[in-house]
């Protein structure tokens, strides 16, 4: 056995040796494979006893040569084939096993190349491509198999095609029921697999087990180029074998997550397909695919039989009120299926009514979500309606956000939850309801014990049905949040829900932006919440000015764990910096804060310097582009005794500081062991400044 390393440079005194080697009677291998020498390129090559052969690079006319000068060869294996013209070809019936490595070689050139070894028993190919061909085609290869490799036992081959359009995988099916025929399965039993990779445009067509020469290349066609990448399998000995995050992944997966893939339809197909019998997956996501009623068709379908699905999200897919008739069919008989989100489908009261004739029949469903649709007054009354007869339904999230409600609809729609104390997540944005329906809403929720989540913004809910509002929050201690922006509650409005809110020690979230809320008012709401220690959002945002950027951060900043702090130019100005400041001496957690053009005056520039003394924690502060210089000191002393805390020398020399900036320095040394020198000349200290710097001498020796 010889094995070649050698590069061309070297051939001046590796073909001596090389030649003489060959000579030898006893040498059976060669392997070229790991050298830039062909044959050619070697004097002496013809051997009459190699049977075994190695080469990195052949063409059809070299391979005629390599079978015609080596007559005892029984295996060759090429790592990259290449088709060229080529003259009068030579059968060499005694070689037995051939593997080429890559090619783009036709079936038409299969056919040329293997109709010259007609004994072969094994053969192994792999191909890197862009667009599915010949080659991919069952059919050809049993009828080339049967007329020129008669006796060929093993065939191991893998296809690799990296398509540029989707479309071109729309006949993957079809593709794969040519390895099902007798051929294949019975008389060689050749199990040939197609892996489909919907994120990457990628199919993996191979025998199993997989032809693994260039392991590494090939299973970096297997593994995903992204590691959430959804991988559909069909397998030659049944229809659709498994569906998959990763080839080489061995978790089952649970979650199928396909939002804005621009699905088609043969995708759908597939997937249905798989759906129909998977036992893993719970959780199905497809939105924004416009995927339209005929998508829904083949996802019903999957429904039928799918005993596992528990949640199914189609939101944007245009599916239309055929589509959903088409969904409440699949889930006739399903047992299981807990929360159906159908949000932007061009719903209308038809779609609506046959949702609710669907409903009639659950068992098990929890979750609704219909936002963005258009089912109405009349919608809401079939839906209603539907709620009300099952009675062994527990809804706990209804999500009905654009559906041009009205109060009419509103009214129509509590009569079928007017008894429920199970709603926790209630979703009523931009439904035209006004105080009327508001009040129909409240009354309906005065018995509901569980409610944790309230949306109504967009409305036009004024006083009277702030006041409803109230009436019926009076009891509840569960509710975590509530949004009641873009409505028209004005000062006594907002202030009738206020006094409800303010004992409520569960609210996380408040949302009272756009309410014709004077600045007044909304101080008055901010001080009020103070003492409350869980509410972390806190909007007050288009009202009367009133530093509501600065009023939000301030509860960020008491009541949670943030690390990173974005307030750019959002207006706070001095008193607002006053809220952030005060919130701020007690915060652990905060990284980067960015204050820069907000109009900070002296004031608050004060502020912050008291604030950040002690602050050990934060690690970036921006200030820039403010009102007052004082600002730009506070950053530059910041960044200065930040950068290295062992240093034992700083230097502020020619920094412009004046006696603000000593006291704000000073402080921030107070605990301080490291520094011995400390460079103050050339700025704008005065005696008051020259007083600090001796009195914290006194101390910090």
């Amino acid at each position: 056995s010889l094995h070649i390393s050698y590069d061309r440079k070297y051939e001046t005194y590796a073909l001596p040796f090389i030649s003489k080697v060959l000579s030898l009677p006893t040498l059976h291998q060669l392997h070229l494979i790991q050298s830039n020498f062909t044959l050619k390129d070697i004097p002496c090559s013809t051997s009459e006893n190699i049977q075994y052969l190695t080469i990195r690079s052949c063409s059809f006319s070299e391979y005629n040569l390599i079978l015609r000068d080596l007559p005892s060869l029984q295996t060759i294996v090429i790592a990259k084939f290449t088709m060229d013209q080529s003259g009068p070809s030579k059968h060499c019936s005694q070689l037995l096993s051939l593997t080429i490595g890559d090619s783009v070689l036709s079936m038409l050139d299969f056919g040329l190349l293997l109709s010259l070894t007609p004994s072969l028993i094994r053969l192994n190919l792999r191909s890197y491509r862009t667009t599915l061909d010949s080659i991919s085609n069952g059919s050809d290869w049993s009828d080339l198999i049967q007329t020129k490799l008669s006796n060929l036992r093993i065939f191991h081959f893998f296809f690799s095609y990296s398509l540029k359009e989707r479309s071109e995988a729309k006949d993957l099916d079809l593709l794969i029921n040519h390895f099902r025929t007798p051929f294949w399965l019975h008389e060689k039993q050749w199990i040939v697999t197609c892996d489909y990779y919907l994120h990457n445009n990628l199919v993996n067509i191979y025998t199993t087990p997989q032809c693994t020469m260039d392991f590494e290349k090939q299973i970096r066609c297997i593994k995903s180029k992204q590691a959430s990448s959804i991988m559909l399998r069909f397998h030659s000995i049944v229809d659709l074998l498994s569906m998959t995050n990763d080839a080489t992944e061995s978790t089952p997966l649970t979650t199928l997550n396909l939002d804005d893939e621009n699905i088609q339809m043969h995708d759908i197909k597939y997937l249905a397909y798989a759906l129909q019998t998977n036992k893993t997956v719970k959780h199905f996501t497809m939105k924004n695919n416009a995927i339209g009623e005929e998508g829904a068709r083949y996802i019903a379908e999957a429904l039928r039989t799918n005993t596992t699905l528990i949640s199914i999200d189609l939101d944007g897919n245009r599916i239309g009120n055929k589509g959903v008739q088409y969904l409440v069919d699949g889930l006739q008989h399903n047992t299981v299926i807990r929360s159906i989100f159908l949000g932007g489908n061009d719903i209308g009261e038809d779609g609506a009514l046959h949702l609710a004739e669907g409903i009639k029949r659950m068992k098990t469903l929890t979750t609704l979500g219909l936002n963005d649709n258009q089912i109405g007054t009349c919608g809401a009354k079939y839906l209603s309606d539907a709620l009300r007869d099952n009675q062994a339904l527990v809804i706990s999230h209804l999500l009905l956000r654009g559906n041009k409600l009205g109060d009419e609809g509103v009214q129509s729609l509590v009569k079928g939850f007017r008894n429920n104390t199970t709603i926790s997540h209630l979703h009523l944005d931009n439904n035209d309801i006004r105080d009327e329906g508001a009040r129909y809403l409240f009354e309906s929720l005065m018995k509901n014990t569980t409610l944790t989540l309230l949306t109504l913004n967009g409305n036009k809910i004024g006083i009277t049905g702030a006041q409803c509002l109230a009436n019926a929050l009076r009891n509840k201690r569960e509710l975590i949040q509530l949004d009641l922006r873009d409505n028209n509650l004005g000062d006594q409005g907002v202030l009738h829900v206020i006094e409800i809110l303010q004992d409520m020690e569960t609210l996380k979230s408040l949302n009272l932006s756009a309410n014709g809320i004077s600045a007044a008012t909304a101080e008055r709401i901010y001080e009020l919440f103070q003492k409350k220690h869980r509410l972390i959002y806190f909007d007050l945002t288009d009202n009367d000015e009133c530093a509501a950027a600065a009023m939000n951060a301030d509860f960020q900043l008491r009541n949670s764990e943030i690390l990173t702090l974005n307030l750019q130019s959002k207006n706070i100005g001095d008193k607002g910096v006053t809220f952030i400041a005060d919130a701020l001496k007690n915060n652990t957690t905060l990284r980067e804060l960015d204050l820069r053009s907000n109009k900070i005056g002296e004031k608050g520039a004060e502020a912050l310097s008291f604030a950040l003394r002690n602050n050990t924690i934060l690690k970036k502060l921006c200030l820039s582009d403010n009102e007052d210089v004082r600002c730009d000191i506070i950053e530059m002393i910041f960044i200065r005794t930040r950068k290295r805390k062992t240093r034992k020398i700083m230097s502020f020399l020619g920094e412009k500081m004046n006696d603000f900036g000593i006291e704000y320095l000073l402080g921030t040394l107070n605990n301080n062991t490291t520094i011995e020198e400390l460079e103050l000349s050339a700025n704008e200290i005065t005696d008051q400044g020259v007083q600090l710097i001796t009195d914290w001498l006194k101390t910090n020796r």
